[in-house]
Formats: C-alpha cells, structure tokens, sequence
C-alpha cells in the first residue's frame, strides 16, 4: 500500500485511470494576467487625459523692437519676422507679401557668416500651424537659429491670470 501512495505523488501508475476526486494544486494565473493587461490599457489610455496641455501664450500686437534693437547693439545678427493678425509679414520692418517672399529673404540671410537669428513676433490670435509653417520655411532655407519673440508684460499678466481662481 505504501508503494501505491508514493504512485500517487508522482502521477496515475501506468495504465490506471487517473483519480478524479483530487484537487488540483496549481494556481490558474491567466484571469489575473487578464485582468493586469485590462487594467495597464486602462491606465495607457487616461494618462494622457489626466496631464495637463502645454499652454502657449503668444504675445499681442504691438511694438516690442527695443528687444530685437538691445539684441543687435550686443553684436548679435537677428532679423524680425513679424505676422500680424490680419495675415500680413514684415522682415525688419519691410513688408512680405507672399511665404516665396519671405524664403527669398531668409535664403539670403542663411548665406551670411555667422548666420543670424530669426525671432518670430507672432500675434496671438495666429494658429500654431501657421508658426509652424514659418519655422519649416525656416528650416528649409537654412537657418538653424531660431526663437518666439514674447513681450515680457504680456507674459507676466497672462501667467497671473492662469493663477486666480
């Protein structure tokens, strides 16, 4: 009899039906693997729901030229690109009329040693595509250096302002 118990620990002997009333000691691992996937996807879906978005406040019209003037008296090239509201462009105060304009003017300013900065002074109410696009003609010109002009008042208020209840 002790023979068959020690059968028993190692399986059914062969040839014998294996004994049913047993209880099977293994633990099923594959509904708590599908409940954690269940719940990683949940979790991957309302992140990025959950983070705040980046809030870009762009400056407003106005004249803000003592910036780009402080910039140039350091020794430092930079030309202006200026977008109003109503669509129209002006590089250092010269008006654009079209974007082929404007990538005639910044192919010229890329050929020059040591390259100057473009500082884009873009109104507010201009989508961020059309900034975009300026970047891109930009970039496909040549030009490496590039920044968002921002009046410093306006900034302050603006973050102030996402600050009161």
């Amino acid at each position: 009899m002790a023979n068959l118990r020690d059968h028993r620990a190692l399986g059914p002997p062969p040839g014998a039906e294996a004994d049913r009333s047993e209880f099977i000691s293994d633990i099923n691992v594959t509904p708590f693997v599908d409940v954690m996937l269940v719940l990683l996807v949940i979790f991957m879906v309302t992140t990025p729901a959950l983070l705040p978005l980046l809030e870009l406040d762009l400056p407003g019209r106005g004249d803000q030229s003592e910036h780009v003037e402080n910039r140039q008296s350091e020794g430092t090239e930079s030309l202006l690109f200026e977008l109003a509201a109503d669509g129209s462009m002006r590089m250092n105060r010269q008006a654009l009329t079209d974007d082929a304009s404007l990538a005639e003017k910044l192919a010229e300013a890329a050929a020059q040693r040591p390259q100057p900065e473009l500082q884009l002074r873009v109104d507010a109410s201009i989508p961020y595509a059309r900034i975009s696009q300026i970047f891109l003609i930009a970039q496909e010109q040549g030009l490496s250096r590039m920044s968002l002009v921002m009046d410093q008042g306006a900034a302050a208020a603006s973050t102030a302002s996402r600050t009161k209840p």
